[in-house]
């Protein structure tokens, strides 16, 4: 044994062992950063890593059997005594051993120096938290919005301490129904915290358990029931989010732990209900949740969250419909809730968006997001409202950056995914909106609109085959049609263009899709046709035409004298 280990380092054979696996480090490192840059498919690490594995002992093998002699490498049985430089060979070795050493100390220097304090702007932060919908344990599994409620409830009171970072709605509730590990849920929400619970309720009677658990161990820092009469309900929320702020050590600094809003058990259960159903956001659902909301109001006219539950309602109809009558509803509601409670970020968010897509008052709707900004720059809401106006005033980047702030809080959410995705397509990064759409259709690969915008990113991107096959799967036939119409068009079958074209008019030119007909016939090179739909949408004043300079579907139109007009008399009927 010992002789083999003589010949071992007689051939250099450990320096190059110690030499390739140096190497082999700074391999993988530049390759794991190059890889990142670029997109590289997943599992191209791995690969690098099985290749060096497999060339390790061939490495060996030849350092055994060859050496390198100043005619070049031969084999060790070649090499006379009087002609190894083996000796020299060692020393250059120990001097890249060396140097590869000093920079392996280095690079590892770097990184925990720098690019972890880089990475700490994404670390966990350790007052933080997310809640989870409670579960429903009654008898009859009847009260799943109530549940659902409870947890909003808290999830809202608790995110009215500025200490304490909150993860949004739409993420927390993302994981109802499956059973992750709170390891998992605390990775994917960057929180270090969950609060977990259920509740069982049987008449008047209801009894909830909330545990708040430490992501990074599991441990239950606090795990309570509490069985209490239904109209105790409020209290039990107070005790709640009280027991947080007490784990946590949170110092609220001159002022008291938020207290949840009272009303009448009824009418709270009322309002849970409504908004469970706005939820579904369908036709039917918003008439069921409209019938429960007044019947709250009813019993309490000062519940302020109903009334601005119905102005969202109202806010939404609006918008598909862009039917004035459902903006003045949801106007008039929305300012008799902050009437009653004026600190309610969210409403004012909404009101804002009133004055700017419907009455197209910018200068207005500016100062009631700032309003709501005031109240909580952390919503997710009000921060995507107001980047909806930086994008309507053609301030793309800047929309950018304000809908990843609210990405940070919100990071589950489909709609900033899309939001991301679309103002990324306007400002010509196809790159990046592509890969926004891609997350958020791995969230909901069915999600309205969100194959038709990865169609229109393919298409942007020179792929109208790939394009195609993403407009077939859309949900919305209008989108799915004028998809297909312009990916045909690419393809040169113009006969199936037109076709679909044709269908995509027929079935919705008296639905208000005017200005989406007109992008097609831009996009087909139609500019007259194009300007007679535009000119038509100017003059009812459709809200779509706030941001035809930042669609990509427009860009044919731009060289048309008619453009610069039509944008010009467009801006200014901004106020």
């Amino acid at each position: 044994m010992k002789k083999i280990l003589t010949e071992l380092r007689r051939r250099n054979v450990f320096k190059m062992a110690v030499l390739f696996a140096i190497s082999g480090w700074m391999l993988l490192s530049v390759a794991d950063l190059v890889f990142d840059i670029f997109g590289a498919p997943e599992g191209s690490l791995r690969v690098v890593f099985v290749v060096l594995v497999i060339t390790f002992p061939i490495a060996l093998f030849l350092s055994w059997f060859y050496e390198i002699t100043p005619e070049g490498l031969k084999r060790e049985v070649d090499v006379q005594p009087d002609e190894s430089i083996r000796d020299q060979t060692g020393r250059k070795m120990n001097f890249m051993i060396a140097f590869g050493i000093l920079l392996v100390v280095a690079g590892m220097a770097i990184q925990y120096f720098i690019f972890s304090d880089v990475g700490g702007l994404d670390a966990v932060e350790e007052k933080s938290i997310a809640v989870l919908p409670f579960v429903d344990m009654s008898p009859d599994g009847d009260q799943e919005y109530f549940g659902d409620g409870i947890a909003e409830e808290l999830l809202n009171l608790l995110a009215k301490m500025p200490e304490l970072k909150v993860a949004a709605r739409t993420s927390s509730f993302s994981f109802k129904g499956h059973n992750e590990d709170v390891s998992v849920i605390g990775d994917k929400l960057r929180v270090a915290h969950v609060l977990e619970g259920s509740i069982r309720k049987a008449g008047n009677k209801i009894r909830i358990t909330a545990q708040l658990i430490s992501v990074k161990d599991g441990y239950h820092l606090f795990s309570e029931t509490y069985d209490r009469a239904m109209v105790d309900i409020f209290a039990v929320q107070d005790e709640i989010a009280a027991a947080v702020v007490g784990q946590l050590e949170i110092a609220l600094l001159n002022r008291d732990s938020p207290k949840v809003r009272r009303t009448e058990p009824e009418v709270l259960a009322l309002y849970m209900q409504g908004r469970q159903y706005a939820r579904l956001n369908t036709k039917e659902s918003f008439v069921q949740a409209r019938e429960a909301l007044e019947k709250a109001i009813e019993i309490d006219p000062d519940y302020a969250p109903a009334w601005a539950e119905i102005g969202s309602i109202n806010l939404i109809r609006g918008f598909q419909t862009n039917s004035p009558d459902f903006y003045a509803s949801a106007r008039e509601t929305l300012e008799k809730s902050l009437a009653i409670d004026p600190d309610q970020a969210e409403v004012w968010a909404n009101l804002s968006a009133i004055y700017t897509v419907h009455e197209w008052n910018f200068t207005k709707g500016d100062e009631l997001l700032q309003k709501a900004l005031s109240i909580d720059g952390r919503n997710a809401l009000v921060l995507r409202r107001a980047a909806i106006l930086l994008v309507l005033t053609n301030k793309v980047e800047e929309a950018t950056e304000l809908y990843e702030i609210a990405l940070s809080h919100d990071p589950l959410s489909l709609a900033l995914h899309h939001n991301l995705g679309l103002s990324n397509y306007s400002a010509g990064d196809y790159a990046q909106s592509r890969d926004y759409f891609d997350k958020a259709l791995a969230m909901s690969p069915n999600y309205s609109q969100g194959n038709y915008y990865r169609g229109a990113v393919s298409l942007a991107m020179g792929e109208p085959e790939a394009a195609l096959t993403y407009f077939e799967k859309e949900a919305m036939a209008g989108r799915k049609l004028m998809g297909q119409s312009m990916a045909y068009w690419d393809l040169g079958l113009e006969d199936e263009s037109t076709a679909v074209f044709d269908e995509f008019i027929t079935d919705h030119l008296s639905d208000g899709w005017g200005p989406f007909i007109a992008m097609v016939h831009a996009y087909r090179g139609e500019t007259d046709q194009a300007f007679k739909l535009l000119e038509k949408e100017y003059e009812g004043h459709a809200s779509m035409l706030l941001s035809v300079e930042t669609q990509p579907l427009y860009v044919n139109l731009h060289a048309d004298p008619r453009w610069d007009d039509l944008v010009q008399r467009i801006n200014m009927l901004r106020k």
